[in-house]
């Protein structure tokens, strides 16, 4: 059922206000003088005045709104408020309002009880009305309710494409229908609700459009370097994101990836001018990135994060991602043995940096990093392709190194009789570890240390007697 402009707007208007000269006043005395003039001179003499409607008897809160029609065919609202006797501008949206042109209409209302669930009402609210093609009714209603001095949505009734529906902070409650007070469905998650902020294309119009898109914090795996900090940042921003503290690292979403402060955002700390942050795409999609430290709200306390960094190297190929809780979804891509910066840990993910090529961090399971960079001694053969030890050698971050090796009878020590393995700098001959002699199987076995300028290690065998034998083999990074 269509309710007819003249009846649907008394029924609202009494249902809202309780009082039809409150909502009237406005019209009654007209607009003041200062806000007429702003439309009518300079940049804004081609707006059209729609509506406009006051709110008075409420202190700090009263205020004016204006709908006005630019010649471009924007609708946009406006608020002022008069301060020492001048009405100022407090702000201008086109995205709290719809965007159409049908007549729109303004109301506002601080008691009575809501239609249709009887609900009282205790609160001023706006409400903006979309009549239809012809004029005849309100097809569409947007109410925003004041709310600790701030206009925040509040009701949503459509003839139109979307449902009826009552927004709170965390839930929106959708309506079987427009004159129904028995609900459909509810779906949770973080929104912008401020006048000021909120975009009405892009809320959820419908129960299942809601659900799909609406996203709340997630759960966060234990991490003992990845704590959140509560930041409240003000909407209706938009910021680049990185994947690394620098403007140079490399952007997700293909080097578009951006956060909006109208959605739920999840804050880690401070470096190097940058902010890590988590931030929802959708409900099926997040993602870990920074963007600059100035896009922090004012007198924020977010402390630096802290880093203990390791070097580490992959094992296999392995996919980067920047969202490791949901979607996975690949950043980038290393190969096997490739060096990284372990930075922090996540649950079972390990939080990356890598500059190789591109400069960028992530997340890669735990289980395809090593903390040792393995060399498998079968693939350093010798000049003809033979293999002269099977086993493995293992080198860490802090210098030490082992190594488990067998000599290879098909190659170059496979007639020989092995007695000692030395194993020494491969630029400076600097002896590093000696083995005088094999295990009871025949495997050499040992561990060493090496300075830091040590780039390679070389592989000496030698017979009883003392005489090198079998070819040297060298393992180099």
């Amino acid at each position: 059922m269509k309710i007819r402009m003249t009846a649907f707007i008394l029924a609202l208007v009494l249902l809202l206000a309780g009082s039809l000269s409150a909502v009237t006043a406005l019209a009654d005395k007209g607009l003041p003088q200062q806000i007429a003039s702003y439309f009518s001179d300079g940049d804004h003499k081609d707006y059209t005045i729609l509506d406009c409607v006051e709110l008075d008897s409420w202190g700090s809160d009263n205020c004016v709104f204006v709908l006005v029609r630019n010649g471009k065919n924007q609708n946009l609202l406006y608020q002022f408020k008069e301060k020492d006797g001048t009405w100022k501008r407090q702000f201008y949206t086109s995205y709290a309002v719809p965007q159409t042109k049908h007549d729109i209409m303004l109301s506002i209302g601080f008691d009575g009880y809501e239609w249709p669930t009887g609900t009282p009402i205790t609160k001023p609210q706006l409400s903006v009305m979309q009549l239809n093609a012809d004029g005849e009714y309100a097809e569409l209603c947007v109410t925003y309710q004041l709310e600790g001095g701030k206009w925040m949505l509040h009701r949503i009734w459509s003839y139109t494409n979307w449902q009826s529906m009552l927004v709170k902070d965390g839930a929106i409650t959708y309506y079987e229908t427009i004159e129904s007070s028995n609900v459909k469905g509810t779906a949770k998650g973080t929104f912008q609700r401020d006048i000021r902020y909120i975009n009405l294309g892009s809320f959820p119009k419908t129960l299942k459009e809601a659900r799909e898109k609406l996203t709340s914090e997630p759960d966060l795996p234990a991490s003992n370097e990845l704590k959140s900090q509560e930041v409240k940042f003000t909407g209706g921003q938009s910021y680049n994101v990185y994947s690394a503290p620098d403007a140079a690292s490399l952007r997700g979403a293909n080097g578009k990836a951006k956060v909006s402060t109208n959605g739920w955002i999840q804050v880690f700390g401070k470096d190097s001018g940058y902010v890590l942050i988590q931030y929802s795409i959708d409900s099926g999609h997040y993602r870990f990135g920074y963007i600059d430290e100035s896009s922090l709200p004012k007198k924020n306390s977010v402390s630096d994060l802290y880093f203990d960094p390791m070097a580490a190297w992959t094992v296999g190929k392995v996919t980067v991602t920047d969202d490791p809780l949901y979607s996975r979804s690949a950043l980038a891509a290393l190969p096997d043995n490739a060096p990284v910066t372990w930075l922090a840990t996540l649950g079972s993910w390990a939080y990356i940096e890598s500059s190789s090529g591109d400069l960028f961090r992530g997340f890669v399971p735990v289980s395809s990093l090593s903390t040792g960079r393995t060399f498998v001694l079968q693939y350093l053969p010798d000049s003809s392709g033979r293999p002269v030890w099977y086993g493995e050698l293992v080198v860490y971050p802090d210098g030490m190194f082992e190594y488990i090796a067998v000599p290879a009878q098909e190659g170059s020590l496979g007639n020989a009789i092995p007695a000692a393995l030395n194993i020494c700098d491969d630029v400076t001959g600097q002896l590093l570890s000696g083995c005088a002699g094999p295990d009871e199987d025949g495997t050499f076995r040992g561990t060493g240390w090496m300075p830091s300028s040590t780039t390679g290690l070389l592989f000496m065998t030698f017979d009883p007697e003392g005489n090198e034998i079998g070819t040297q083999i060298d393992a180099q990074w």
